[in-house]
């Protein structure tokens, strides 16, 4: 310092004297902005060691990884706390998100005040925020240091992920039954109160054993026993279990206990013979195409792999987790678990096992119901979840095709009011991505909605508006209802191909009744007009269809042979319903005098919508569209509109071209 100059000093002086108010400013405006989201995290001399940190209190007490500020940070980075990790490893493709595309925003109303969703990551205390429709990304948030790339905290958001290996596991005939005792896996629990439970008990969360799991908070908490187990190995959660007294009789209550979960991953071990971690890495993380590697994590002294708990993986494989399961156990062209056994997890069973109504308050978490290791949201919707303490989620609703994977650092870890405003929010953004209800009920009256200009343009036809009044050439109509019966006989074939794929009775003898019904029409309605008309059976056995005629049949014969049933059935949908619709609006102008086609329209616009052939089919669809991927639902929405276009040449072709022989 001495070296310095006069001359420099003075320098120094006068240009400080001279910003002093600027710096001054400066440091006023910068005191009184908030922390930022980074600073809430401990710095490295700060880090938690789990010795220290007090098991009887460790959901509420401050020096613990789950308690604010600290698990701002930890529920991110818990392989940074010096505890033993589990790996599960990705291996193979990934499959990909559609990354997101404009700007997504909801406001919404919660306890009578109206919140945006910038408010709600404030309120919520978020850190991870994912919302997916089918394999878009809509909207995706991080705070507090996290990114696409942090691992987060499951709590347990795991035991949904335990469910679905059980259902893996059953279908590989590693577990015969659910019914199956817990004891003829786990013959040590023999003595406890274990021993009367069966698989099927413990997904349902009614073993029947001791154990409070009720307020987490309160002095009395048995999953500060389990905390004290699974982070410090004081004793292994195999004994843990086997220390487990009996309450009740099994299979008839519900009651949240994360010890039935436990047990259910010492199923999965003894069982598959593998590691909790190997196995779900095997079975589930290498087919649901995860982008990143998971880890599980547990005392150091713990022999156990968790299986309620512990579990860590980025929000966007927990998204492709929630996919997979909201397309009934698919995700791309793989299958990780059957069906049934995702229908039977999330469907409720028992008085106890219900949702109820929501509350006049949006109360949602008082009336939930339960399915096997999931939870089932109030409402006329079919949505589940997997929740964690302290706000970790995912949200499913197949009808609206919407997955929302949540995690925070909430002050308290099973709050009401929390869980309350974040399934509302969940469901307005649901609501709000999907408004039209593509996927639910009324599927078919959508894509309908979306054809109805092609509709309009084969009703405003010439050949159409000259058959109303009576006016169109008898030897054009002479030339169509020729092509109408050519196209008949084949669409007979494209009907035997469909019943050969049916995939259950109903379906076989609706279409057989389809089929039956095309050899009635022909008999009481074309041929009346054959014999009016002259028509002899040279004429028909020798006629060439049409260009357009050929063309249409190709392609639902080509449909129905290679598509999926449903994909095959509703290209035949549009030549029904559109028959329907015209002859109804044809008759809403009056009978014109004399029309000479007036049986003709007669025949087809006569029936209500409820009675009608037409209603009957689109309902049969609709049962189809359900239980149909979100690829094959795309590829109806296809089938349907090329149908409905050559529905219009079919009619077209029919007026300009009168080629038959």
């Amino acid at each position: 310092m001495s070296s310095i100059s006069n001359k420099t000093r003075e320098l120094f002086k006068k240009s400080v004297m001279t910003h002093w108010k600027a710096i001054f400013i400066l440091w006023f405006i910068v005191s009184l902005l908030p922390p930022s989201p980074a600073n809430s995290q401990p710095q490295d001399m700060d880090k938690i060691e789990i010795a220290r940190m007090d098991m009887g209190r460790a959901l509420l007490d401050k020096y613990s990884f789950m308690a604010q500020p600290y698990s701002f940070y930890y529920f991110h980075n818990m392989d940074k706390i010096g505890l033993g990790l589990d790996w599960v490893h990705r291996n193979g493709e990934i499959f990909l998100l559609k990354e997101p595309g404009e700007n997504f925003a909801i406001s919404y109303g919660f306890a009578g005040k109206h919140y945006s969703l910038e408010d709600y990551y404030k309120r919520n205390f978020v850190l991870g925020f994912l919302v997916l429709h089918n394999e878009q990304i809509i909207l995706e948030k991080y705070y507090h240091g996290a990114d696409s790339q942090s691992r987060f905290i499951s709590n347990s958001v795991v035991k949904s992920f335990i469910s679905v290996l059980i259902g893996i596991a059953v279908k590989e005939g590693k577990i015969k039954d659910i019914g199956d005792p817990v004891v003829r896996y786990l013959p040590y629990l023999a003595n406890s109160g274990f021993k009367e439970a069966t698989i099927k008990d413990l997904l349902k969360m009614s073993s029947g054993v001791r154990w409070d799991e009720e307020d987490y908070l309160g002095p009395g908490c048995d999953f500060n026993r389990y905390m004290s187990a699974w982070l410090r190995g004081e004793t292994s959660l195999k004994d843990l279990a086997a220390s487990c007294t009996t309450e009740e009789k099994p299979g008839e209550r519900f009651e949240y206990k994360s010890i039935d979960t436990e047990v259910l991953g010492r199923v999965l071990e003894a069982a598959t013979g593998m590691p909790l971690n190997k196995y779900l890495e095997k079975k589930l993380w290498d087919k649901i195409g995860a982008q990143s590697d998971a880890f599980f994590y547990r005392g150091k002294m713990q022999p156990n792999v968790p299986a309620a708990v512990g579990f860590n993986a980025t929000l966007r494989d927990y998204g492709r987790f929630g996919l997979m399961v909201m397309n009934k156990g698919r995700l791309g062209s793989q299958r990780c678990v059957d069906e049934a056994w995702i229908e039977d997890s999330t469907a409720p069973e028992g008085i106890s096992w219900q949702p109820q109504s929501a509350g006049p308050n949006d109360e949602f978490s008082d009336n939930m119901g339960y399915g096997y290791q999931w939870w089932l949201i109030p409402g006329d919707e079919h949505v589940f979840m997997a929740l964690g303490i302290y706000g970790q989620a995912i949200y499913v609703n197949p009808k609206r095709q919407i997955v929302i994977v949540q995690s925070s650092a909430w002050p308290n870890p099973d709050s009401q009011a929390n869980w309350d405003e974040m399934i509302k929010v969940m469901e307005t953004i649901a609501r709000k991505v999907s408004p039209s209800e593509v996927y639910a009920e009324n599927f078919t009256q959508t894509i309908w909605d979306e054809n109805y200009g092609f509709y309009q343009k084969i009703l405003g036809l010439p050949f159409n508006q000259k058959l109303s009044d009576g006016s169109l050439d008898e030897k054009i109509f002479k030339n169509y209802i020729i092509q109408d019966y050519i196209f008949l006989q084949n669409f007979k074939k494209v009907y035997g191909i469909l019943l050969s794929k049916a995939p259950d009775r109903k379906g076989s003898a609706f279409i057989a009744d389809l089929i039956k019904g095309i050899d009635e029409e022909i008999e009481t309605v074309h041929m009346k007009y054959f014999r009016k008309f002259g028509v002899t059976k040279k004429e028909l056995t020798g006629a060439l269809p049409n260009p357009g005629t050929e063309l249409y049949n190709s392609y639902l014969v080509k449909t129905a042979a290679l598509e999926p049933f449903q994909v095959g059935l509703i290209a035949t949908l549009p030549c029904n319903w559109i028959y329907y619709q015209v002859g109804v609006d044809m008759k809403k102008k009056g009978q014109a005098g004399g029309n000479k086609y007036q049986e003709w329209i007669d025949a087809y616009g006569s029936e209500t919508w409820e009675e009608s052939d037409a209603k009957a089919f689109v309902d049969l669809v609709e049962s189809y569209m359900k239980n149909s991927t979100p690829a094959d639902r795309e590829k109806m929405r296809q089938a349907y509109e090329s149908a409905m276009k050559l529905e219009y040449m079919f009619w077209d072709e029919a007026y300009r071209q009168p080629i038959s022989k």
